[in-house]
């Protein structure tokens, strides 16, 4: 059994910029992103804390905390970093900008030793960066911050830089070369002064990646997360390089590109979306833990695994996504995306593993895709509707994912992807019930189906402005036109939240006017100055000349055939 060995240290800048240290920033983390409002802080917090410290005294003066950094130690005096990249990189930059506006040469060489480590003539050894970015940034960040002359070249380059985290380090470079050209060369010498004597970090180090997330998890700071997809990426990654060097940089560049179209956040969720596909449990454990024993076990050939698996899941989820099924049938591929906008509605993302399984599977049979995902939607609907425990959710996911899996009919009468007798009875029973008081996503839905339908789907919907109102209102009058029309409070009781009863609105206006009768409330409250509203639903009300007890009752049968319609009850 190997001994973890965990190491924790605190160190003055001028030991961490030594030989004692050589950091790298290995290719699975984010790129640099400190923008100009983060360094800004760093600098005005270093010059507070600074004060009117004196030179002569600096070495007594308060001492500054940078926080800590997680390092795994490669091999002796080599770390690669877990976290503290954003701090390391933003600190090395702020150097570079006091040894560009410093004009004494002694102090000039003395931060260049913080920020390249000489070579020596006589062991045959090379000038080298104490900080190594990402292979992608790693020249230019060389170039333009760690070599003597380059951060004046970087404040005149006239071309973009090829990345973001390029950019980020000029913005910073610059932002800190015109704050520190205000400050008189001595509050510079100063500054680096109390820089390298009195501000530290707290360095954890360890030997391997499993427990420096661990550490990192507990102590992260500052910076940009380390989240599962990274961890994945160093393993998978790291595999790939030993086995098949050659294609590394392609699949790490396929790998970026899922990432940024799919936004980090989303990304990380595509794990736990495979996770439950190769699963088909709850998660008890940690993401990163089940992936590894249900994805990635027995896995020997990474290349096939992510060309097989993990890309064709994450284009998959990434359509769903985006509603964006392209296919050589447009009308079927119009059908597909038809069906899948409805997704968006649902408030839970249980429905996704089986949804990316069929997908991947399926991608060239979209008759097929527009069936499934028309189901798919209905099960999902349902479960809305009634609100089972997530455990039962799961269990009734998991009897799908395995029936795609086995390439089951789907269709067919006792697939879990079909909704029983009794289960259809349920859902027609919220449907013709209480609607205004269900959850508002079920409330939500359930109108803009509608609204869709009777629209032929030619309908689009500004959500932050959608608002739920009555045709009969809440709270009726005495003498008005509603209690004429509705005389038994009960009866009206019964029927006030019902489908038959509701519209659609784009805003909610003035409460008062809810209570208006009929014909004032549909020119003041439900229509614009046109006569008219955004919604179908809406428009039927407002081609009826009165509202009685028999138009409530003509419009809920109405509403609700179209709905039993819609997902087959």
């Amino acid at each position: 059994m190997t001994t973890e060995t965990i190491k924790g240290t605190e160190a003055l800048l001028h030991k961490v910029f030594s030989d004692d240290f050589a950091f790298e920033i290995p290719e699975y983390q984010r790129p640099y992103a400190w923008k100009q409002q983060q360094a800004d802080e760093l600098l005005l917090d270093l010059i507070g804390a600074l004060g009117t410290t004196e030179t002569s005294v600096i070495g007594q003066a308060t001492p500054y905390f940078l926080g800590s950094i997680v390092l795994i130690e490669k091999e002796k005096a080599k770390f690669e970093v877990v976290d503290g990249q954003q701090r390391l990189t933003t600190l090395t930059i702020l150097l570079s900008a006091l040894r560009h506006v410093i004009t004494a040469p002694r102090i000039q060489a003395s931060i260049s030793r913080f920020l390249m480590q000489e070579g020596d003539e006589v062991l045959s050894t090379l000038d080298r960066p104490r900080l190594k970015l990402r292979q992608q940034d790693a020249p230019f960040f060389k170039k333009y911050i760690q070599d003597n002359g380059g951060f004046a070249e970087l404040l005149k380059l006239q071309t973009k830089p090829a990345t973001e985290a390029q950019e980020n380090i000029r913005a910073n470079a610059q932002h800190f070369a015109d704050a520190l050209a205000k400050l008189p060369e001595q509050d510079c010498q100063r500054l680096v002064a109390y820089i390298a004597q009195r501000c530290f970090l707290v360095i954890v180090s360890t030997s391997n990646l499993d427990s420096a997330f661990r550490i990192f998890s507990v102590l992260n700071d500052r910076g940009l997360d380390l989240a599962v997809s990274d961890i994945i990426k160093a393993e998978l990654l790291g595999r790939l390089h030993s086995s098949d060097s050659g294609h590394t940089d392609e699949y790490q560049r396929r790998w970026e590109a899922l990432e940024n179209d799919l936004g980090r956040d989303r990304f990380q969720t595509l794990f736990n979306h495979i996770r439950m596909i190769h699963s088909r449990k709850k998660l008890k454990g940690t993401v990163l833990a089940e992936f590894r024993e249900f994805v990635l076990k027995g896995r020997p050939d990474v290349g096939a695994f992510l060309d097989q698996s993990f890309f064709p899941y994450g284009q998959a989820f990434e359509t769903i996504l985006k509603v964006n099924y392209q296919g050589m049938d447009e009308v079927a591929a119009r059908k597909v995306n038809a069906a899948l906008k409805w997704f968006s509605y649902i408030d839970n993302t249980d429905w996704l593993p089986p949804a990316i399984l069929y997908l991947k599977k399926h991608s060239n049979s979209p008759a097929q895709l527009v069936e499934f995902f028309q189901d798919l939607e209905r099960l999902s609907a349902f479960f809305m509707f009634v609100r089972p425990t997530i455990n039962v959710r799961l269990e009734r996911y998991s009897q799908v994912l395995e029936a795609i899996d086995l390439n089951a009919n789907l269709r067919a009468d006792g697939s879990p992807l079909q909704l029983t007798q009794e289960e259809r009875e349920e859902a027609m029973q919220v449907i013709e019930g209480d609607v205004y008081n269900a959850y508002p996503t079920v409330r939500r839905l359930i109108l803009l189906r509608l609204d869709s339908e009777i629209s032929a789907g030619g309908a689009t919907y500004e959500l932050d402005r959608l608002s739920v109102e009555h045709v009969v209102p809440q709270t009726v009058k005495p003498g008005s036109e509603w209690e004429k029309h509705f005389p038994d409070a009960g009866a009206r009781q019964q029927m006030i939240h019902r489908l038959g009863n509701l519209v659609l609105l784009t805003r909610r206006k003035n409460s008062q006017a809810s209570n208006y009768d009929f014909a004032v409330k549909k020119a003041k409250y439900f229509s614009t100055a046109e006569g008219v509203t955004n919604f179908a639903l809406t428009n039927m009300v407002l081609k009826e000349d009165s509202w009685t007890s028999a138009h409530f009752q003509a419009r809920q049968t109405d509403l609700s055939q179209r709905l039993k319609a819609i997902w087959r009850l």
